[in-house]
């Protein structure tokens, strides 16, 4: 399965991006994939809310080098996964979850210079 990016319907549609369908007129499969691909985004930001509780350092600016940066993320993920594989998965409760920091975190990729391929 490829790796893709979910972005809302702003974005341009491309092969690596996936993106709602607009609301005007849909039919039934095109409902059917915007509920889908609502509920993936919704589990990807709860995924990371778990991160952010559990990882403090990802809740804020990661002021290094991309590539370390890159690395303390992936460090996180494995740190996370060896502990579910050790005690079992301890839920998160929702009251617990930091907020996604879009504001944060996050930016326009045309700031950073990144480009999707045609």
């Amino acid at each position: 399965v490829p790796h893709v990016f979910i972005a809302d319907e702003a974005y341009p549609l491309r092969e690596n991006l996936m993106k709602p369908y607009s609301k005007k007129a849909l039919g039934d499969a095109e409902e059917v994939y915007n509920k889908r691909l609502s509920s993936a985004r919704k589990t990807i930001e709860c995924a990371f809310g778990i991160l952010f509780a559990k990882w403090r350092i990802l809740s804020g600016y990661i002021e290094t080098l991309p590539e370390t940066a890159d690395d303390i993320i992936k460090a996180a993920c494995v740190l996370h996964n060896i502990i579910i594989n050790k005690d079992g998965y301890c839920g998160v409760h929702e009251s617990e979850l930091l907020p996604f920091p879009t504001e944060l975190n996050l930016q326009p990729l045309a700031r950073l210079d990144v480009a999707f391929p045609d």
